[in-house]
């Protein structure tokens, strides 16, 4: 006796009501088709990251993600024989049942998907795609996928009603719905095998080609060593996406976020006012707070999203349009009088974010082009920072054996005359730097003297960088010119470095001045044919002065910061000088005091004239201990002849002589020596 299937009539009932169900759907469709009802664009894309997320987690086998977008009474007519559920909880039981094998062995490709409304809060998806499945460890063809899905908005999400996916049914040919005659089951096996096969290669073949386009944004991007080559990486990306037929991308774009909240933006576009409609690249610094669309990308950036689409129109496409045409003189004028609506397609990697943008929304293929070739970006802008990071660090070395050259021969100064050699340290470290548009390296000194600044320099043409380096100290009157008076002004300002720019009347002016004090500067000068350029004099200041460098262009940022660096430096071997200074002073004067001391003993202890020769003696001795190289020295007393003679007791070399008596009114010397004394002169120096 035959078992009766109990269940059969349930089963029955459950597929009534869901046809039903779907028939009330469809019908309502087709009332409301000529209406033409649409989604709004959050709409449509919450419900296509919906449907992707929903069929992710149904071929990864993540049954509670896939559980969370169906309905309790879901349906389902699958492509396998019993696959066929009137609830979401024989669903579940039967893909989770199965899940081993799906898990990372099946995937989409090739999906084109559409949506048909239903009404404001449901619609019908469908989708044509190739289904892959992991064979070993390839990954091989299996069959065309057809998918119908209905969804509806429930509790703020899209949840799936009904889905029917099915596998085209390869015995049939065009216009049959079924075989209408037996076939051998060799040819049917051979005409299955064959289509696989073709579609195979097919795919295959746009596979090559794609990855082939990946690794000419791969071999670029890690072929970079300076940021500027970003826009021939922009250019690559633009040219293979193209090649690929992407042909709905208008530009491709690579943005880098900043640590200081600005944005790099490297970028490629077809040129469509030429007839060549050529590729133009450009790089733009952007602050993306200052802009709708700006303000978009950096919510994104922040967010945890992958990827975005942000629609430009109106007056937010036309500020984005004109803030850009300021920052990139290529985008001025592009679009002419009328600026169309474009929207952005964006996807993150560590440091910023790619894009692409199109006349509106792009195909999931291209979607799958842009995330590949991120990918590939990413890891190659990782390679490129760590070399960046690299480069840094040996660049920092460098200058930090730099400093150290220039900080021990600061250190090591006891003179003042040394400071000739620290601008002769300074200037060959800045030239072995890579600083080529440097001309001078020099120290000022500002508070030595009330009238003039002291200026040490080591001068070469920055044309001539392997010609010698010269050398010379002078003192540049304060008051001599405007330029002289606007390096006093900017050491007496609250800036620590300034840069002074030099030429016209100014400049013509101070080159009388330093052409007199500095004939090489002058003659190098006036045989390069260079004195009407202009010059950059920048300054960094330390404690009584500053050090200068003098570049025939804008000096550069690293020259800039290793002049500032070498100050900090200086200041501190300043100091020390300046102390060292104030010691050898002091024990100069004891010194001195010790030599008065014994010289005053012994005048002092003088009993008659005689004894004055032995203490012009002493006196000689003492001079000549205080370094002076003295040949003679002595006492000259005026006889009462109202100054007519003069009276010399002298020591010449440590020899005491005999007193003798000189007239003041014949001999040069001695007439010089009364009319200082007649004069009231304390101190009275004679040249001969």
């Amino acid at each position: 006796m035959k078992k009766k299937n109990l269940q059969a009539p349930a089963k029955k009932k459950v597929a009534a009501k869901q046809n039903a169900k779907a028939a009330t759907l469809l019908k309502k469709k087709t009332s409301t088709s000529t209406s033409k009802i649409k989604l709004t664009k959050q709409a449509e894309e919450g419900l296509l990251k919906a449907y992707y997320d929903f069929w992710e987690s149904n071929l990864s086998a993540d049954m509670k993600k896939f559980s969370s977008y169906l309905v309790d009474d879901f349906s389902i007519f699958g492509s396998a024989n019993g696959e066929v559920f009137f609830s979401k909880r024989d669903a579940v039981k039967f893909y989770t049942a199965t899940a081993e094998e799906l898990r990372g062995k099946a995937q989409l490709r090739n999906r084109k998907i559409s949506i048909q409304p239903l009404d404001s809060e449901s619609a019908v998806v469908r989708e044509e795609s190739d289904l892959y499945v992991l064979i070993g460890r390839n990954w091989s063809f299996y069959g065309h996928a057809r998918i119908s899905c209905i969804v509806k908005y429930i509790d703020g999400g899209w949840k799936a009603l009904h889905q029917h996916a099915s596998f085209p049914d390869h015995r049939t040919e065009e216009g049959q719905q079924l075989a209408s005659e037996k076939i051998e089951k060799e040819n049917l096996e051979l005409r299955d095998a064959v289509k696989r096969r073709t579609v195979e290669l097919e795919h295959k073949n746009r596979e090559l080609a794609i990855e082939a386009a990946m690794e000419k944004v791969r071999a670029r991007s890690l072929a970079m060593q300076k940021p500027e080559e970003l826009t021939e990486v922009a250019e690559v990306l633009r040219k293979e996406m193209g090649a690929l037929g992407v042909e709905e991308l208008e530009t491709s774009s690579i943005y880098i976020v900043n640590e200081n909240e600005t944005t790099e933006c490297w970028y490629a576009i077809k040129d469509v006012r030429g007839n060549n409609k050529k590729l133009v690249t450009d790089h733009m610094t952007l602050h993306l707070v200052e802009t709708w669309v700006g303000r978009e990308m950096q919510k994104f950036y922040r967010s945890k999203q992958t990827r975005t689409s942000i629609l430009m129109r109106g007056k937010n496409r036309k500020e984005w349009i004109n803030y850009c045409a300021d920052k990139s003189s290529v985008l001025q004028g592009y679009y002419g009088g009328e600026i169309p609506e474009r929207t952005y397609h964006l996807l993150k990697f560590s440091n910023g974010f790619m894009g692409a943008a199109s006349p509106g929304e792009i195909s999931p293929e291209s979607w799958d082009l842009l995330q590949r070739a991120t990918t590939v970006f990413s890891f190659a802008y990782k390679r490129f920072s760590d070399l960046q990071k690299a480069e840094a660090q040996a660049k920092e070395a460098k200058i930090e054996a730099a400093l150290e050259r220039i900080r021990a021969r600061a250190l090591a100064m006891h003179k003042s005359e040394e400071f000739m050699e620290v601008a002769k340290v300074m200037r060959e470290q800045m030239g072995y730097l890579g600083q080529p548009e440097l001309e001078t390296s020099a120290v000022h000194l500002y508070d030595e003297d009330a009238d003039n600044i002291f200026s040490w320099r080591a001068f070469r043409l920055s044309s001539k960088t392997k010609g010698n380096i010269s050398f010379g100290f002078f003192k540049i009157p304060k008051t001599s010119c405007a330029i002289a008076k606007e390096f006093v002004q900017k050491f007496k300002s609250k800036a620590k470095d300034y840069t002074i720019e030099v030429g016209g009347a100014k400049q013509v002016e101070w080159y009388k001045i330093l052409f007199r004090l500095a004939p090489e500067v002058r003659d190098a000068m006036i045989k390069s044919g260079t004195t009407k350029e202009k010059r950059y004099y920048h300054f960094s200041k330390f404690t009584g002065g500053a050090l200068l460098m003098v570049t025939s262009k804008a000096p550069a940022n690293d020259a800039i910061e290793l002049q500032k660096r070498s100050s900090q430096v200086f200041d501190l071997a300043y100091r020390r000088f300046k102390d060292l200074q104030k010691a050898e002073a002091q024990a100069k004067e004891a010194q001195i005091q010790l030599a008065l001391e014994r010289v005053r003993a012994r005048t002092m202890a003088m009993q008659k004239s005689e004894e004055l020769p032995a203490a012009a003696a002493l006196l000689f001795q003492q001079v000549q201990s205080l370094g002076m190289p003295a040949w003679s020295a002595g006492y000259c007393l005026w006889n009462d002849d109202y100054k007519k003679s003069v009276t010399l007791w002298m020591s010449s070399e440590g020899v005491i002589q005999p007193p003798f008596t000189a007239p003041t009114t014949k001999d040069a010397l001695f007439i010089q020596m009364r009319k200082g004394a007649e004069e009231g002169k304390t101190l009275h120096v004679v040249e001969m």
